[in-house]
C-alpha cells in the first residue's frame, strides 16, 4: 500500500507552494480555542505558535482566543468567548476521544462541514490521540497538536473533508514525517492558501479588498482533493 501511495505521489507531481518570503497581505482570522481537555498552558502556547507559523506562511494572520476554563475562570476575557465565533471566526474544540483503540487507525481530529455550502465553523481535535500518536512516533506533541489544529481549520476554510496528495492537507502522516518539524509536508499549497484567504474574505465581506482573492479560487482546489475519508497517522 505504501509503495502504491508513493508511486501515485511521484506520478502526480508536486503542487505549487508559496515561497517562504511570500509578500501577500496577511488576512486576519479569529480562532476560538475551546479547551475541554485541559492542555497545559505552555503546551497550548507552543501548539498555537506552530499553527500560527503555518498560517502566516499561507498569508493568514490568526487571532487566537483561549476560551477554555482553568479552575473555573475563562482564560481570555474577550466578549468573543461568550458571544461565539460569529460569521468570520472558527471554533477549535480540544477534547478527549470517546475511544482510543489502536491510535494509528484513528483520526486525530474532525471538521464539521456543510458539504453543500462548502463551509464549516467547528473543528474538534482529540488531544489524547495526539499525545499517544506523538509518543509512539517520538515526535514533539505540541508541534503535532499545532499541525492538527491547522489541518482541521484548513478543512473548515476550504469547505471540504477531502484531502490533497501533498502537504499539510494530505490524508496520511507517517511517524517519520511527524518527527520532522519543517518541510513542505507541513505547509498549505499555494492554491489552498488562495482558497482559504478567499473564504475568510467572503465571510467577513471584505472580498473587494486589494490582494484578497475571490471565492471562485476554491473551485479548482476542491476538484484536486482526493479521498474524503478521515485522515490518519501512520
Amino acid at each position: 500500500m505504501m509503495a502504491i501511495a508513493l508511486m501515485a505521489m511521484l506520478l502526480a507531481g508536486t503542487p505549487g507552494w508559496p515561497p517562504l518570503n511570500e509578500s501577500t497581505a496577511r488576512v486576519p482570522l479569529t480562532v476560538l480555542i475551546d479547551d475541554g481537555f485541559g492542555v497545559g498552558a505552555d503546551d497550548l502556547g507552543a501548539a498555537r505558535a506552530e499553527a500560527d507559523a503555518i498560517f502566516r506562511a499561507a498569508g493568514i494572520a490568526p487571532v487566537w482566543l483561549h476560551c477554555g476554563l482553568v479552575k473555573g475562570k475563562r482564560q481570555d476575557p474577550s466578549d468573543r468567548c461568550t458571544s461565539g465565533a460569529g460569521s468570520d471566526g472558527i471554533i477549535v474544540r480540544l477534547r478527549r476521544s470517546s475511544r482510543l483503540g489502536e491510535s494509528y487507525r484513528l483520526a486525530l481530529g474532525e471538521a464539521q462541514i456543510d458539504i453543500q455550502a462548502h463551509k464549516g465553523l467547528v473543528a474538534t481535535v482529540f488531544a489524547d490521540r495526539v499525545a499517544i500518536t506523538s509518543d509512539r512516533a517520538g515526535a514533539n506533541a505540541s508541534g503535532v497538536l499545532g499541525r492538527v489544529i491547522a489541518h482541521e481549520i484548513g478543512h473548515l476554510l476550504i469547505g471540504t473533508n477531502q484531502h490533497s496528495l501533498h502537504g499539510l492537507m494530505r490524508a496520511v502522516w507517517t511517524d517519520f514525517e511527524l518527527r520532522r518539524s519543517i518541510g513542505l509536508e507541513w505547509q498549505f499549497s499555494a492554491s489552498e492558501a488562495r482558497c482559504m484567504r478567499a473564504e475568510i474574505a467572503r465571510q467577513s465581506e471584505r472580498a473587494g479588498e486589494p490582494g484578497v482573492e475571490q471565492w471562485s479560487e476554491c473551485d479548482a482546489t476542491r476538484r484536486l482533493s482526493s479521498s474524503p475519508k478521515s485522515w490518519q497517522p501512520r
